[in-house]
């Protein structure tokens, strides 16, 4: 069996055009300074060191005045969280934490004074 009519065997029914030619654009050539690609860098400079700010120092006036036993940590930056000036509070008074928590200095003087009122 033949189907009577053109089924587009012969003949199209999209026309086709020739691919264009790019005669104005420069070809990706890795030695061509001017088409590389500019990747961000992985490994971000460390930012320089600063001093801790004066509400962190007094922040840690307060840590000590609540008795909580607590050692300074590196800044934690895990893409985009982080702590600039972290703490790792392993007692506060009488009660050890175990495992220690890594906390802001804010958030270890809330945890103290709200154990403290308990």
């Amino acid at each position: 069996l033949e189907p009577a009519v053109d089924v587009g065997s012969q003949t199209s029914a999209v026309p086709t055009y020739a691919a264009p030619k790019y005669a104005g654009m420069q070809r990706l050539v890795p030695s061509n300074p001017f088409m590389t690609a500019a990747y961000p860098r992985m490994d971000e400079p460390m930012a320089p060191t600063e001093q801790i700010p004066a509400s962190e120092v007094e922040c840690r006036k307060d840590l000590k005045r609540l008795g909580v036993v607590y050692t300074d940590l590196a800044p934690i930056r895990e893409g985009q969280c982080g702590i600039d000036y972290p703490v790792k509070v392993s007692a506060i008074g009488s009660i050890r934490m175990q495992p220690a928590a890594t906390l802001t200095c804010d958030m270890a003087a809330t945890f103290a004074g709200w154990a403290r009122n308990e």
